[in-house]
């Protein structure tokens, strides 16, 4: 049994989550300076979550679960230092990139997945299960149009 399986609660800290998304993609452009920008805005814009650094928390969630039935306890990344002796550190963002995606609708859709961690769920307690839960019984649009959609992709491949 690995360790991660033996843990009973996971303290998972949430960030704004636009915010997030415009700090990793100016990571990636950062650190991959051999790449276009403009074209590598125009692919990024067109297909959201290209890279780790920019793709949902809400997906490093459901990776969580594939190892896990422990309860999550959503923590805001303010609350960070009360965990580690790691800081956090907010960088300046690029007022183009945050000009450029506050205004991608469909970014925005799919950041609603993370809006539900950040404010409906922030300091509770809750199981992956419930979190699935909450997001059908209060945005069913959202859980029809994303997840079910992935449920059902899934299960024509599997």
């Amino acid at each position: 049994m690995s360790e991660i399986e033996q843990l009973e609660t996971i303290e998972v800290f949430i960030r704004d989550p636009l915010d997030r998304y415009v700090s990793g993609v100016q990571t990636f452009l950062r650190f991959n300076p051999e790449y276009a920008r403009e074209a590598t805005l125009k692919l990024i814009h067109e297909y959201l979550f290209l890279n780790r650094h920019f793709t949902l928390q809400f997906h490093w969630l459901v990776n969580l679960a594939r190892y896990t039935t422990a309860s999550i306890t959503i923590r805001p990344i303010e609350e960070l230092s009360t965990a580690t002796d790691l800081t956090w550190h907010q960088l300046s963002r690029d007022q183009r990139l945050i000009n450029e995606f506050s205004a991608n609708v469909k970014l925005h859709y799919y950041l609603q997945l993370d809006k539900v961690l950040r404010h409906d769920l922030l300091g509770k307690t809750v199981t992956f299960k419930e979190i699935l839960a909450h997001i059908q019984t209060f945005y069913p649009d959202l859980y029809n149009d994303i997840i079910q959609r992935s449920k059902n992709l899934c299960a024509v491949l599997g």
